[in-house]
């Protein structure tokens, strides 16, 4: 039982570990918890927990495409009031730690999901 263990715990943190880069990751926004959320493209796995917001600047398009301003994040947690339900949002710069590493990886011009 102890050895089965052993092989999940390495599987999972080598799941974690293959999502450690820029272009693996999505970026949702939780409306919910008022929050982005990190995932791994391949393995659909949340990552927010392994990751650290440095900074972040959000850029605000109207339904229309047409640029409607930004915001600033230094968390996870985001002003969900700050843009309406049928605005685009995109990560258009963003510097990222990864906790277990200390690795920072810098993201641009990531669409952000809801």
């Amino acid at each position: 039982m102890q050895y089965i263990k052993i092989i999940f715990f390495f599987f999972v943190v080598q799941l974690t570990l293959q999502a450690q880069t820029a272009e693996q990751l999505e970026f949702k926004i939780n409306l919910a918890q008022k929050s982005i959320e990190v995932v791994d493209k391949g393995s659909k796995q949340t990552l927010t927990d392994q990751l650290e917001l440095i900074s972040a600047q959000i850029d605000i398009f109207d339904a229309n495409g047409e640029y409607a301003g930004s915001i600033e994040a230094k968390s996870w947690s985001i002003p969900v009031d700050e843009f309406a339900p049928n605005e685009q949002l995109k990560i258009s710069q963003a510097k990222i730690k990864v906790k277990a590493s200390g690795e920072t990886l810098a993201i641009s011009n990531a669409p952000l999901g809801r």
